[in-house]
């Protein structure tokens, strides 16, 4: 192999290393990041208001970083 096909290999193989470190310490950080607290307040019990229980029942809000407490 010649000094050009070494060069470009090597240089190819950083990228692609830099690419993986970089993308590696982006998604841990987003995972070691606590929930954030919010409190919900509704009027009253009723079908409008559903969709919240179900979301807090099947873990959206945890999913997307909330932790909701309806009150």
């Amino acid at each position: 192999m010649t000094k050009h096909v070494l060069a470009q290999i090597c240089k190819g193989i950083q990228i692609l290393s830099f690419i993986l470190l970089t993308s590696a310490f982006i998604l841990s950080s987003a995972a070691a990041q606590e929930l954030e607290r919010v409190r919900f307040g509704y009027p009253s019990l009723g079908f409008r208001q559903g969709h919240i229980w179900v979301a807090k029942d099947e873990g959206l809000f945890k999913k997307y970083g909330l932790d909701v407490d309806p009150i």
